[in-house]
Parts: C-alpha cells; sequence; structure tokens
C-alpha cells in the first residue's frame, strides 16, 4: 500500500463513504447516480492538488494502468468519430468523459487500507436490495415492465440486469467477514442473492440470467484447486445451468417466445416483436456500419440513418420511429463509431477482465475476492451488452467505471501489503 501522512486519510475515507453509496443512488434516485459521481470527482482533485501541493510523492495514477486505459478509450473513439463527422455531440462526449474522470479515483482510493475498502460490499448489497424494491414494488402496483417511473429510471432490462449484477457480486464477498456476527453476514449476502433472483425472475427478463454462466466461469476458473477437481466442477456447473435454463423455459412464458418470434421474422410474418424488433436494428446498425467501417457514422446520425433505412425496406417504420438505439453496445459502437470504437468497448471490458484474471487465484484472500467481483464486472457487462445498451445514458457509466477502480484499488492496495507484511522479519 502506498504510504502517506496521515492526514490525507480524509480523502480516502470520503471517496470510500461515496463509492459505497453509489450503488444505492444509481438504482433508487433519479439524478442520484451523477450528483454521487461528480462529488468523487472534485474529492479525487481535491486530493491530487494537495498531494502535489505537499509534495508527497505520486498520486496513485499508475496503481491498475489497464484499468485506467480501458476507461480512457470511449473519449478517444468519440473524439475520433467527431473529427471525421465534422460533429461533436456533448452528450456524447460528456458519456465518454465520464469514463475517463473515474480513474482519478485511484488518487484517494491508492491511499485507503485495504480493510476500509472491503466496506464496498454493503453498496453492493444495498444497490441490489433498492433494485429489488423497486421491480416488486412495480410488479405489485400493476405497472409489471414499466418501471420508468420508479427509481432512477431505469427500464426494466437494464434495471434487473444491475440487480441480478449487484447481487451476485455481493454474493462472492462471502468469504469477507466485517462484522462480529458472520453467520449474519453471510445470511444477508446470500438472502440479498436470492431477493434479486425473485425479483428478476417476476419481472420475467431474460437477459439477466446470462449473469449465471459467468457466474459459473469465474468460479471454476478461480478455485484455487487441481485441474482435474475443476474440470469435474465446470461439468456440474454446466449441467446445474441446463436444468436451469429448462426450468426457466417452462416457467417464465418468454423464454417460450424467443423461437416463436425467431422464426415468425425470418418467415417475414411479423417483424415488430422484441426478438424481431432486435433483429432488425442489428441489421441496420450492420448497414451503417459498412457506410463508414473506419470511424463510423457518428451517434447524432443513427436516428436518421434509421430512417433512410426504413425507406428502403431494411427495416419497419415502426422499428425506426421508436427507437434510437440498436439493444446491443457492440453493434451501437460499430454503427457511430466504426471498428475504432468497437474496440475500444472492447478494450473497456477486455483490459480489466484481463488484469482481474491474473488475480483470481491469489494468495491473499482479499485480492482474490476484488478480482473475482471485478471479473464478474467486466464479463457480466459484456454479456448484457449483446442485448441491451448498458451504456444508453450517461447515468449508467459510474456504476461501472467507479466500481472498477474501487476493484483494482483494493487488490493492489491489499496485495501491496501483503507482500510487505512477507518481508517482515518475524
Amino acid at each position: 500500500m502506498t504510504s502517506r501522512p496521515a492526514d490525507f486519510g480524509i480523502y480516502s475515507r470520503g471517496a470510500l463513504a461515496l463509492a459505497v453509496l453509489l450503488p444505492l443512488a444509481a438504482l433508487s434516485v433519479r439524478g442520484g447516480s451523477t450528483l454521487v459521481f461528480y462529488s468523487l470527482v472534485a474529492l479525487s482533485l481535491a486530493a491530487a492538488v494537495d498531494i502535489r501541493l505537499r509534495g508527497s510523492g505520486g498520486t496513485g495514477l499508475r496503481v491498475a494502468a489497464p484499468v485506467a486505459c480501458a476507461l480512457a478509450l470511449p473519449l478517444a473513439s468519440t473524439l475520433l468519430t467527431a473529427w471525421s463527422v465534422a460533429a461533436l455531440p456533448g452528450s456524447e462526449l460528456e458519456k465518454s468523459l465520464r469514463f475517463l474522470l473515474a480513474a482519478l479515483l485511484f488518487v484517494p482510493l491508492s491511499m485507503a487500507r485495504p480493510e476500509w475498502l472491503r466496506h464496498m460490499q454493503w453498496g453492493l448489497l444495498a444497490g441490489s436490495c433498492s433494485g429489488s424494491i423497486v421491480i416488486l414494488c412495480g410488479i405489485w402496483s400493476g405497472q409489471g415492465r414499466d418501471l420508468t417511473d420508479l427509481g432512477a429510471n431505469y427500464n426494466a432490462v437494464t434495471l434487473a440486469n444491475l440487480t441480478m449484477l449487484l447481487g451476485t457480486a455481493g454474493l462472492l464477498t462471502t468469504p469477507w467477514t466485517l462484522t462480529a456476527r458472520p453467520r449474519i453476514e453471510r445470511g444477508l449476502k446470500i438472502a440479498v442473492f436470492v431477493l434479486a433472483l425473485c425479483a428478476v425472475h417476476l419481472s420475467e427478463t431474460r437477459s439477466s440470467w446470462m449473469l449465471l454462466p459467468v457466474l459459473a466461469l469465474v468460479f471454476v476458473c478461480g478455485a484455487r484447486l487441481p485441474l482435474r477437481t475443476r474440470i469435474a466442477m465446470a461439468a456440474a456447473c454446466a449441467a446445474l445451468l441446463a436444468a436451469l435454463a429448462v426450468l426457466l423455459y417452462f416457467s417464465n412464458p418468454r423464454f417460450a417466445l424467443i423461437a416463436q418470434e425467431t422464426l415468425l421474422f425470418l418467415d417475414g410474418r411479423l417483424r415488430d416483436t422484441s426478438v424481431g424488433l432486435r433483429l432488425q436494428l442489428w441489421h441496420a446498425s450492420l448497414e451503417m456500419f459498412l457506410q463508414n467501417p473506419w470511424l463510423g457514422i457518428g451517434p447524432d446520425n443513427f436516428r436518421p440513418a434509421l430512417q433512410a433505412l426504413a425507406r428502403e425496406g431494411v427495416l419497419t417504420t415502426y422499428a425506426a420511429t421508436n427507437f434510437g438505439e440498436p439493444h446491443n453496445d457492440f453493434l451501437a459502437a460499430l454503427a457511430c463509431n466504426g471498428v475504432v470504437g468497437l474496440l475500444a468497448i472492447l478494450g473497456l471490458y477486455g483490459l480489466p477482465a484481463w488484469w482481474f484474471s491474473r488475480r483470481i487465484r491469489d494468495a491473499d484472500r482479499t485480492v482474490r475476492v476484488a478480482a473475482r467481483i471485478g471479473l464478474l464486472l467486466c464479463l457480466g457487462y459484456a454479456a448484457f451488452s449483446l442485448t441491451e445498451m448498458m451504456f444508453r445514458a450517461m447515468r449508467s457509466v459510474p456504476l461501472y467505471s467507479v466500481s472498477m477502480v474501487l476493484l483494482a484499488s483494493l487488490a493492489r492496495n491489499a496485495g501491496t501489503r501483503a507482500r510487505k507484511d512477507a518481508t517482515v522479519p518475524a
């Protein structure tokens, strides 16, 4: 852990408190994510300036260089596309800038002790509980899947995805014990995870369940066991996932519609269904990509391009009129920012995933848990991005970017401290 004078602890404690609050604010309060995020940025800037003025050495921005580089990629892609189309989209610029600004959090968090940073688990649990409550309130009030007037104004799919992701991440913190009642603490984490599963099931959201294979992958790869044992674990997980898929197919009517709607779309009989609309928008996005393969057509040109393609019969008028994005972050990047945009989002997920994957079997328990949660978040967001735009709005950016910085700081700080302790003579 990087040593600092004790009076700098106010920055790390303040940043940690805000970071723990972020998941709850992001899922329960409209505008809460933005308010907490910019408070974090302001605190981090103050810490960086204070450190420089006092001549206390570096600011900790190189704590996890691959993660910091990943957070800079969306802004680079946005600026290149803006130069290509000679237009600077304000909203996209701010959204991509938020990724980069999150890297400033390395300044105060690099000074925090690992035992402080482990308290991030309460933020994960509170965020998941909040999301579950919003979903259940929508169902019990008769609003069903229309949840845009509740909580932080997410649609049902994004809210269910984030609720499931935070609940699962909270479950992975079970090896940590931060209270005097370890059994109650473990029971709370399991209960929050079960609540998230129930809420997602009742919401009839399909894409959220893609997180369970990701969880199985992290569980198997992170196990500190012989290869033969891990192969057996993988086979058992595959069997459980197959059984769950069958159960979901028969218990959730929207799962049965996937094959039916796909066949109807391919036959040309019904195109404006949930599956059919996505297939139309994906096809349209690929057509846009061909117009400018390297740097894309620009985010502001996506809707006009949809209208033009509708007139050519590539997609229906309904799809072009009612949707302004393709329900896929990768295809959105490809259409709006070209190959450069696709590489940016692959790097946004891939670089942190690679960094965390190297630490998921570390000898230090704190590092292992932090790395597993980080890998789960990277791969989980990537999986969800296949059928939904997880970064549709600016308010959805801080939850991912701040989590990456917090987990990387925890994994790095705990590992550094463990190595230092190992060199101290008994």
